[in-house]
């Protein structure tokens, strides 16, 4: 047949791939190139290419194999007929004249003909794996042994032939081209990708690279992705299907395909459980066949004999076995988890359970196993909640109830939550409990978690005792002491016990071995930073809502494809609380934004009571008081049922500052008289903000020391509180008592950046404030270390001063006392008597009498001499 010794031709557009051109150019140079891999690898192509590219060392013999051809005589009749058609002069070797077998002298002649040549010839063989006959191998053996280095034989086949290699190895006659090398680089896939659909994207080329591991059959006939995202989508479509049944899954020797089957069912197996579900005693064997090959199996990296399929092989395997015995698919994933569950390796057995549907199993090992932490301390997408979002809201039993409500609290759904845990409480009665491997301890686990997201502290205490109570005696693992931890602080935190709190979440959000934890570790860091926030610590916070939001603690100043889409809700909430205390308005509005567009900050009362109180005062430092009030009423409307009390305490002190402010004093008592008691200090010092607008200062003051004394409060209440003890003084014309609560407010103030408790302060406390701090300008080290009795000064000149009468020499006979330096700051600005004494808080007489103190000390008839003068001596 004519087509057998034809060179194939591809019909479609060839990679170039210049690399391995030049490793066959280099590999004939000896007399063996075996180029062997799986089906679809691209080995008949690539040497296809070379032989017709002109980098042969002669001429090119191809003979293309097919199972009619193992007989040696049909055999080496197409290999002379090849020769002859190549013309390499074959004269006197005489066709075989039976097909089963070949004389030797045929071979003989062959080889001394062969011989004689002055250059090499190139016997290239495809499909040599059709070909078993040992007589063919041994005649090629002698061939290659005795053409004196003219022939360069090239064998092209899917399974290694029966030649020696070990010996050829040994001897250096052989060049071996295996999957390794023939596997399309990334480059070589965008390429192949690119003529079947242009303009595909580096990610898709990457991920297909990544799943076919460069197999050019799954490159060419994979589904390519309906976009060009990620490369993602169906990859199992009819032709790649079709071309690995025939081509390589029916292909396979006896007992290999039913392993392949078998196994495939898993991500990862060891030699014993491929045994135990092929229940073939050989599976390792021939796992380790296909390993070697490398395309469809390999072995993973470690001590123990583990193997994995490719990915793409793995899908096309697991279509087919659905495709011939859905039932069977489902014994086998049902049969794995056994084994598994067995073996310790939980994870994989639930995996294997879900794969197979069988919830009431897999619910039941995961409360068995004690991973219910585990999967309350991930995230609804990721780790045990995403394996198990699958699981019907009506699967049976008390298992599957309690996973439906810690599923139900990761999606936010407290509610639910609730509900599942009622129906799990009804099935397991609490005498069953106890007989049930992990119930109760789920139970707990369940209970306080949800106890913790409601804001109920008593509840969750309750059950993080019993919790406590059932892992005393085997220890908690590290997901059930963070989540222990993590709870007990969200309680802390919604008592506004804020020193236990910020402990509390800090040991949360410690760094754990179990990956299945960093969404509770971020939820941690995420309250720690709100907790800060709360307590009057803002750089504590930005640096705990970084780490919890990735190193990223401005969603605005990152593009949004960087943003962490799965950031806590408290983050924003933290971060727009802390800059607003430092009056960084624009990020205030940013970091709101962000959480008006989350959907969990309905599930989180403190969060939701947070957020509101975030918004009114943010509206308040803008000067919309209505605005302010009308998210109070808002919160007040919807959501305020499930605040805590103490929560709900400071946004009710909020509304009263607010009324306050808008001259509504009474309005403001009513609301928070009945709660105005030491324990509920915020209520209190508003209280007292209502009586001083009423004209009690004595009692406003009274009450604000008194808050001032309690330990513990955050440091806005503090501040606040100092700054209503002034106002009282300054009601009361107490001049030194108010000047010494500002001083005291602006230093806590200043410690930690609290800016916006100084700037929502009353306008005439402002200006007080103001006043502090030009006085405190005044009172620096060196100014307070002068005497400028004795200090003898330049004499100033006659133009600097004016037409008054300069004194005769640089020397300031009577010094200035503090009081008149403020007045002679307020006369350069030029202020008029009566602003200078509403600033200090004094009368208008007394600045007068200051005035002319001045004068008389300067020298100066008029004010702006004074000035000059005081300017030229140093003192302003």
């Amino acid at each position: 047949m004519e087509a057998k010794l034809l060179v194939p031709a591809s019909r479609s557009p060839v990679v170039p791939r210049a690399r391995l051109q030049a490793r066959l150019t280099e590999a004939v140079r000896g007399p063996l190139t075996l180029v062997s891999a799986p089906a679809g690898s691209g080995k008949t192509l690539l040497v296809s290419t070379w032989a017709t590219g002109g980098a042969t060392p002669g001429p090119v013999v191809w003979v293309s194999l097919d199972e009619e051809d193992g007989a040696p005589g049909i055999f080496w009749s197409y290999v002379l007929a090849g020769l002859r058609r190549a013309g390499v002069d074959v004269t006197g070797v005489h066709p075989p004249e039976r097909a089963q077998n070949v004389r030797h002298s045929v071979l003989v002649r062959l080889a001394a003909v062969l011989s004689q040549r002055s250059g090499p010839v190139v016997l290239v063989l495809d499909n040599v794996e059709a070909v078993t006959g040992p007589e063919i191998f041994g005649g090629l053996d002698f061939l290659l042994r005795h053409a004196a280095t003219r022939l360069r034989l090239v064998m092209i086949t899917r399974v290694d032939p029966s030649l020696p290699l070990p010996q050829y190895r040994l001897e250096g006659l052989v060049t071996e081209i295996r999957f390794a090398e023939l596997a399309f680089t990334l480059e070589e896939s965008r390429d192949l990708l690119s003529a079947r659909r242009p303009g595909v994207s580096d990610s898709t080329a990457l991920a297909f690279r990544y799943r076919t591991r460069g197999w050019v059959a799954g490159l060419k006939l994979a589904s390519l992705p309906p976009g060009e995202d990620d490369g993602a989508g169906s990859w199992v479509g009819e032709d790649i299907a079709a071309y690995f049944r025939s081509e390589v899954l029916d292909t396979q020797p006896g007992g290999t395909r039913e392993v392949l089957l078998c196994t495939c069912v898993v991500d990862e197996f060891s030699a014993e459980l491929a045994t135990y579900l092929s229940r073939d005693p050989e599976a390792p064997a021939k796992l380790r066949v296909l390993a070697e090959a490398g395309v469809f199996a390999e072995r993973v990296p470690g001590p123990d004999e583990v193997y994995r399929f490719n990915p793409l092989v793995k899908d096309l395997l697991e279509a087919q076995l659905q495709q011939e015995t859905p039932i069977r698919k489902r014994r086998l994933h049902r049969r794995a988890a056994r084994w598994l569950a067995t073996s310790g390796r939980t994870t994989q057995a639930l995996r294997q359970y879900v794969a197979a549907e069988d919830w009431e199993h897999a619910c039941a090992l995961l409360v068995a196993s004690g991973a219910v932490a585990r999967l309350l301390a991930g995230s609804a997408d990721a780790g045990l909640g995403a394996l198990f979002s699958r699981i019907p809201e009506a699967s049976p039993g008390w298992a599957a109830a309690l996973v439906l409500a810690g599923l139900a609290l990761l999606q936010g759904d407290a509610d639910g939550c609730d509900k599942h845990l009622g129906r799990a409480e009804e099935l397991l009665l609490p005498a069953r409990s106890r007989d049930v491997p992990g119930a109760e301890l789920a139970l707990a686990l369940i209970t306080m978690a949800c106890a913790a997201t409601r804001a109920e502290p008593d509840r969750a205490l309750t059950a993080a005792a019993r919790v406590h109570g059932l892992v005393t005696d085997g220890g908690a693992d590290a997901a059930t002491r963070a989540l222990v931890f993590f709870c007990l602080g969200r309680s802390r935190l919604a008592t506004v016990q804020l020193g236990e709190a910020e402990e509390l979440f800090a040991c949360a959000a410690q760094p754990t071995d179990d990956p299945q934890t960093s969404a509770l570790r971020r939820c941690a860091l995420a309250h720690l930073a709100l907790t800060r926030a709360v307590s009057g610590d803002p750089d504590g916070a930005v640096r705990a809502a970084a780490e919890a939001a990735g190193g990223n603690p401005c969603p605005c100043e990152v593009p949004e494809a960087e943003q962490c889409g799965s950031m806590p809700v408290a983050t924003d909430i933290a971060l727009a609380w802390a800059f607003l205390d430092r009056l960084d308005l624009e990020r205030v509005r940013c970091h709101l934004e962000a959480v008006g567009t989350s959907p969990g900050v309905v599930s989180d009362p403190v969060a939701v009571a947070a957020e509101a109180l975030v918004r009114s005062r943010l509206l308040q430092t803008e000067g919309d008081l209505d605005a302010a009030l009308r998210v109070v009423a808002y919160w007040r409307a919807g959501r305020a049922p499930g605040a805590p009390d103490r929560w709900a305490r400071r946004i009710d002190a909020h509304e009263a500052r607010l009324l306050v402010a808008q001259g509504r004093p009474e309005a403001a008592g009513a609301l928070v008289r009945r709660y105005a008691t030491e324990d509920a200090p915020e209520c209190l010092l508003a209280f007292a903000w209502t009586k001083l607008a009423a004209g009690h200062a004595a009692e406003s003051g009274r009450m604000a020391r008194q808050v001032t004394r309690r330990p513990g409060l955050p440091l806005d209440l503090l501040v606040d509180a100092h700054l209503l003890v002034a106002a009282s003084a300054v009601a009361m014309s107490h001049a030194e008592a108010a000047a010494a609560a500002v001083d005291e407010a602006e230093r806590l103030a200043s410690a930690q950046g609290l800016s916006r408790s100084l700037q929502d302060a009353p306008p005439r406390l402002r200006a007080l404030i103001r006043h502090q701090g030009q006085r405190r300008q005044f009172q620096t080290p060196s100014a307070r270390r002068t005497d400028a009795s004795t200090a003898v000064l330049p004499p100033p000149r006659a133009e600097m001063l004016g037409t008054g009468s300069p004194p005769t020499d640089g020397v300031l006979i009577e010094p200035l006392t503090q009081r008149e330096r403020e007045v002679l700051v307020y006369l350069d600005e030029l202020l008029p008597t009566s602003e200078i004494a509403a600033r200090m808080f004094v009368s208008v007489n007394t600045v007068k009498t200051h005035i002319r103190s001045i004068l008389r000390k300067l020298s100066s008839e008029r004010r702006y001499e004074a000035v000059r003068r005081a300017r030229n001596l140093g003192l302003i």
